[in-house]
């Protein structure tokens, strides 16, 4: 994991996705971005198994003052269980990985998990 997630202030904020997802990802962020209070700083955390680096690159173009974003691969986290992750209907694995968020970051008291297929209209 990243240790500079460890170490930040501001407001957790946490996606999921895959490359085939992170188009909406982008529209998500930039949303956030354009909707949240500038009385915060924000910590986008975006769990994945690993994102192509053409996808990383174009979604940290979202970076600015009051907006860090971090790119968590939790492959090795998963690892143990991904056998008993099942995809169910139109839900697929990445669906499964808000789940863990609680142990794998316990030094969040609260953080806000949104969808990546979302418009954020206000703060």
């Amino acid at each position: 994991m990243n240790s500079s997630v460890n170490t930040c202030k501001g407001i957790p904020v946490f996606f999921s996705t895959d490359d085939n997802y992170a188009p909406y990802l982008d529209v998500a962020i930039s949303s956030l971005i354009a909707n949240a209070s500038k009385a915060y700083n924000y910590r986008i955390i975006v769990l994945n198994t690993g994102l192509c680096p053409e996808t990383i690159s174009k979604l940290q173009k979202n970076e600015r003052p009051g907006f860090a974003i971090d790119f968590i691969d939790i492959s090795e986290a998963l690892k143990d269980i991904k056998a008993r992750l099942k995809n169910v209907y139109h839900f697929s694995i990445v669906t499964y990985y808000r789940l863990f968020i609680a142990s794998l970051f316990p030094q969040y008291d609260k953080i806000l998990y949104l969808d990546c297929d979302l418009v954020v209209l206000g703060d």
